[in-house]
């Protein structure tokens, strides 16, 4: 169900009229293109702050949600200042870092761990990468033979 003027999340709250308004409709499309709830609005209050300040919005992203499956997708987000952690289809963030490569580091061992893919967002809201963890093997060197690529 599509969020309202009168019907919208408990964070567009602390918005201006003119901005959650517009937050409103940032989110209920980024919903409709297959972002979670917690990353719909993150982005759309994030988006809605900076359109009501007059800064130019990303027109489109960089790259598509559309071909992701539904495997665990872990995301990292820029808002307010710190860069966050979470996970699709879940309501809560998962963490929170000062630094966007304490959050992208972080964020890759999530889904690696969940042979998942990981969603890095610029600050811009718009998405920077995609990588996939979902093919990941645990590899051991096999004995008295070096492998570089585990050290």
């Amino acid at each position: 169900m599509p969020w309202t003027q009168t019907n919208y999340p408990q964070p567009l709250e602390v918005l201006p009229p003119r901005a959650r308004d517009k937050a409103i409709e940032i989110a209920n499309e980024l919903v409709a293109s297959g972002h979670n709830t917690t990353a719909a609005i993150t982005l759309a209050k994030l988006r809605a702050r900076r359109w009501d300040r007059g800064d130019e919005l990303p027109t489109k992203p960089k790259l598509s949600l559309g071909q992701l499956d539904h495997r665990a997708n872990h995301f990292v987000t820029y808002e307010d200042g710190r860069w966050h952690v979470g996970l699709r289809g879940q309501s809560a963030l998962v963490a929170s870092f000062p630094t966007k490569l304490e959050a992208v580091v972080h964020g890759r061992e999530l889904a690696r761990a969940h042979r998942g893919r990981l969603l890095i967002y610029a600050e811009d809201q718009s998405i920077e990468t995609i990588e996939d963890h979902t093919e990941l093997v645990d590899r051991k060197p096999e004995p008295g033979v070096p492998d570089e690529t585990l050290s």
